[in-house]
């Protein structure tokens, strides 16, 4: 593909995304772009991603309660279901990808893009594949053969599960709330797509003083992260499993928020 045409898809999803509103999913509100880069105006976080949420100690300990890390997952649910229901994968679903309003709750950031943005960099010299990435890819992504949309959907879903470990093991903190933590891209991939290992969840992760629900969500991630892709629960069941959580008047202390 030449640049030009890369640049005429980039400005056509981005339009798409643009027009995507949900309380759950951050919102586009702009663009810039010259020969060598693009950039995406989204709506700010100050609280950042989960990611850096998980890694404050103090932050995910004591300003977030059980049920308001049981909504966090509602919440990624929510908005992993709006995206899917409009066609659209995110590709990239990890904590990093998350990020937290001031009240707590979970919008997500970097989807659809990916493909795009791919091409672009074989121009500009620049490598997507970061290495944390590879933690919330499903078995299935390792593969050569060409997926189907419905199989990029669940896979989607398995880094859904992965993203909930994130949340569960939260608790614990430090390298052990960070998945397959210390080993490399290789051995991760050896571990997921050969040998069927999951990262495993440190013991006393699984209570309700933790995650409001921690059994619920212990399961789902379990389903979620099956091998199969036709085993794994698409979003809409997922969230009708677990609810959208508190009402909004309880999210904050300061007000609403939808």
């Amino acid at each position: 593909m030449w640049l030009p045409q890369v640049y005429i898809k980039f400005t056509k999803e981005l339009y798409i995304l643009a027009t995507l509103r949900h309380p759950r999913v951050v919102e586009v509100v702009g663009c810039a772009a010259s020969a060598t880069e693009m950039t995406i105006l989204m709506e700010y976080m100050m609280r950042g991603s989960l990611r850096r949420v998980l890694s404050d100690e103090h932050a995910w300990q004591q300003q977030f309660t059980p049920t308001m890390r049981h909504q966090v997952l509602c919440d990624i649910a929510a908005g992993m279901l709006f995206l899917h229901d409009n066609r659209v994968h995110h590709g990239d679903l990890k904590s990093q990808n998350v990020l937290i309003t001031d009240w707590g709750r979970a919008k997500l950031t970097d989807f659809g893009l990916s493909r795009t943005t791919d091409a672009v960099s074989s121009f500009t010299g620049r490598s997507t594949l970061a290495g944390g990435t590879v933690a919330w890819m499903a078995p299935e992504a390792f593969s050569a053969r060409r997926r189907s949309a419905e199989h990029c959907a669940l896979s989607d879903v398995y880094s859904y599960a992965i993203v909930t470990w994130e949340v569960l093991a939260g608790a614990i903190g430090g390298d052990a709330a960070i998945p397959w933590c210390g080993l490399s891209i290789v051995d991760v991939i050896a571990a997921v797509a050969i040998r069927g290992e999951r990262p495993p969840l440190p013991p006393g992760c699984v209570a309700n003083a933790n995650v409001a629900g921690a059994a619920r969500h212990e399961a789902l991630m379990r389903r979620c992260w099956a091998a199969l892709p036709a085993d794994r629960l698409p979003f809409k069941e997922i969230v009708a499993s677990i609810g959208s959580g508190p009402v909004a008047a309880d999210d904050g202390g300061g007000g609403a928020e939808s």
